[in-house]
């Protein structure tokens, strides 16, 4: 999204975003409009234990070029295998029963 704004394709961008320091370097960011706090889920029913330790050799789904996407990196290496969530297209995203959509 920034490359498109960069490119003046876009005129501003909403997205959640993490402000990094490499991102502020290149763009304003505004005052956050929401907060969003990064979570583990697993099936209902199912437990895990989240630490290193405990998700050894486990497979993490996390959307690529995240900060949450860093974060499993730097925490968990390569004793995770990571699976990219993210879709080519919007429409492309997984419609998981029991989880109402909020796009509109």
């Amino acid at each position: 999204m920034i490359p498109g704004l960069l490119s003046k394709k876009f005129d501003a961008i909403i997205s959640d975003m993490s402000i990094t320091e490499k991102r502020q370097r290149v763009v304003n960011f505004s005052d956050s409009y929401y907060d969003e706090t990064g979570l583990f889920m697993c099936q209902k029913g199912k437990s895990f234990d989240f630490s290193p330790e405990g998700l050894k050799g486990k497979r993490i789904g996390v959307q690529r070029a995240t900060t949450f996407a860093n974060y499993i990196k730097g925490v968990y290496g390569k004793s995770v295998e990571i699976r990219d969530l993210s879709p080519a297209l919007p429409e492309q995203a997984p419609n998981f029963p029991g989880l109402e959509s909020s796009a509109g």
